[in-house]
């Protein structure tokens, strides 16, 4: 399971620089940066951060599960390479949330 995360954060890096590489009019921009850089840099942040003990990695995960219910419910869009990242980033949300449960261990 040590390798799960760097594995899904590379796929999560991949599929945003793909992104980059569509019509520039295809996909969507974040502050003005196309959001394929955003996720470069959304990946890169959970590789680092994600082993560390706290919920800033996971608050962030969430937001994306809030981002992909407006692709769904709300635009009514089903964009395979944004289902595809929602997919890696509930994986990632599964990580960090059994690693809270698993108690410190004391020696």
């Amino acid at each position: 399971m040590a390798a799960a995360r760097p594995a899904l954060c590379v796929a999560g890096a991949a599929l945003s620089l793909y992104a980059l590489h569509v019509p520039v009019g295809a996909w969507p921009r974040v502050g003005g940066a196309a959001a394929g850089a955003v996720g470069v840099v959304f990946y890169l942040l959970q590789g680092i951060l994600g082993p560390v003990r706290g919920r800033g990695a996971s608050a962030v995960l969430l937001a994306s599960l809030w981002l992909a219910a407006i692709l769904a419910f709300v635009l009514h869009d089903l964009c395979l390479v944004c289902i595809s990242t929602y997919g890696l980033n509930l994986l990632l949300l599964r990580l960090n949330l059994r690693r809270w449960r698993q108690r410190p261990k004391t020696h």
